[in-house]
């Protein structure tokens, strides 16, 4: 017994001996890797992404998914220009609504107007003869008007949607719009078309724009001014209410109106740059500004530089910017299906050179601007932000909706889950540089 208990105690012994033997080593091993392997720059967020392993996956996409979808009955052949209407008959089919209406369609959008496939602004009525508005909720509240969005020129579908929900971050953020839709945004989710049973195309269901800024019409200081104009004539002061290349989407079409937006007008023209940096706050939502411009820049917004912008103001003084319309995000450059590599030359950063607004703000405010991209890098414009946010949106279309839709519109969206991926990456490295947080 006396044997035993000597056996034991020095098998017990013995244990604690290459226990300890093990831990000492593990030690050693762990201030190995402490001392001798470098730590990554701190200040480099972008060598931090690039470890991230996301990419825009097809896995994701189960054929047990279902999206909504809209039947049109009618007529909408050959039309063109934005002033055609056409009156059909519209069958709706989702999860948790279902409805039959009459509806006028017109064709909506500027440049994409010469596309075969059109975007459309479809308004619901109740009868035939389409008097009388009839309201749906199709996510955002009772409506009566919506846009369906083509994406034609992105085979992901998902630039718009997602480049919106990221501004809608960077507005929440910093408390823009909190009482409007969105934060001011457009938001909308995948919707198959259909004309006469026959299949038209994936689009996109969107709040109609008239909806977004919670504007008050009988307040005429509420105003909001959709600015769509060619780059050499942008910011140009208006002589009649014509409005020449803006669009007055909310207030009345007056010379006090009109008075008001010149006075922005002018203050950007032609104010020394002393006044441009201390009365900035008199004429213009700053925060808004800031956010424009970072997001413009990180998202390669080129369609947005000096068209597709939103002006509003709600005292007729102070005016806030909101970007709208975003298919051009993220690269999407043109559609030539080539990364861009000369981000000095590019055309975001030539278009800002000859606006009268975007090439004084960028001098004169740039200690600003270069604090406000830090911000947003710590959270919001991250690599990892937009791969996960294209992920889930792109995850609600059904495989066999984009199989039909390739049939019929021949897209790319293979090309495009990668090219996405490297322009970003290429992209954040150009960005960090010249807003100081890397060399």
């Amino acid at each position: 017994m006396q044997k035993e208990n000597k056996k034991q105690k020095h098998n017990k012994t013995k244990i604690m001996k290459i226990v300890k033997t093990i831990v000492f080593v593990a030690i050693l091993l762990l201030l190995v890797v402490i001392v001798f392997v470098p730590s990554k720059n701190k200040n480099s967020i972008s060598d931090k992404e690039k470890t991230h392993s996301v990419s825009i996956n097809q896995e994701q996409q189960t054929e047990k998914n279902s999206i909504p979808k809209m039947f049109f009955t009618g007529n909408i052949n050959e039309m063109q220009e934005k002033s055609d209407k056409r009156q059909i008959q519209v069958k709706y089919e989702s999860d948790n609504l279902k409805f039959e209406s009459y509806a006028i369609l017109k064709v909506q959008g500027s440049y994409t107007l010469k596309f075969d496939k059109k975007n459309y602004n479809i308004t619901f009525y109740e009868d035939e003869e389409c008097n009388k508005k009839k309201k749906y909720d199709m996510k955002w509240g009772e409506y009566s008007k919506y846009t369906l969005k083509a994406n034609w020129t992105d085979p992901l579908h998902s630039r718009n949607i997602v480049t919106a929900q990221i501004a809608s971050e960077i507005n929440k953020k910093y408390g823009i719009l909190a009482d409007s839709i969105n934060y001011g945004l457009t938001d909308g989710f995948p919707i198959e078309i259909y004309i006469n049973n026959d299949f038209l195309g994936l689009y996109t269901l969107n709040i109609h724009k008239d909806y977004l800024f919670n504007l008050d019409d009988k307040d005429e200081n509420n105003i909001a001014i959709f600015a769509n104009t060619p780059e050499p004539q942008a910011f140009e002061i208006l002589e009649t209410e014509e409005w020449n290349n803006y669009e007055l989407e909310f207030g009345k079409n007056n010379e006090e109106t009109l008075e008001k937006f010149n006075r922005l007008i002018d203050f950007i023209k032609n104010s020394s740059d002393e006044q441009f940096i201390n009365d900035f706050d008199n004429y213009f939502n700053k925060d808004s500004v800031l956010n424009y411009y970072c997001l413009m820049n990180f998202a390669h917004l080129i369609d947005n530089v000096t068209r597709n912008i939103f002006l509003v103001t709600y005292d007729g003084k102070v005016w806030y910017m909101i970007p709208y319309d975003f298919d051009q995000s993220w690269g999407n450059e043109f559609r030539d299906y080539s990364i861009i590599t000369d981000y000095e030359n590019r055309h975001t950063s030539y278009y800002i050179q000859i606006s009268p607004l975007w090439n004084r703000f960028k001098k004169l405010l740039k200690k600003e601007i270069d604090l406000r991209y830090k911000e947003l890098r710590k959270d919001i414009l991250t690599k990892e932000n937009v791969i996960n946010k294209m992920n889930s949106f792109y995850s609600l279309i059904p495989n066999n909706t984009l199989e039909k839709e390739q049939k019929k519109w021949n897209n790319k969206p293979d090309y495009e889950r990668t090219y996405i991926n490297e322009y970003l990456d290429n992209e954040l490295i150009y960005l960090d540089r010249i807003y100081g947080l890397s060399k």
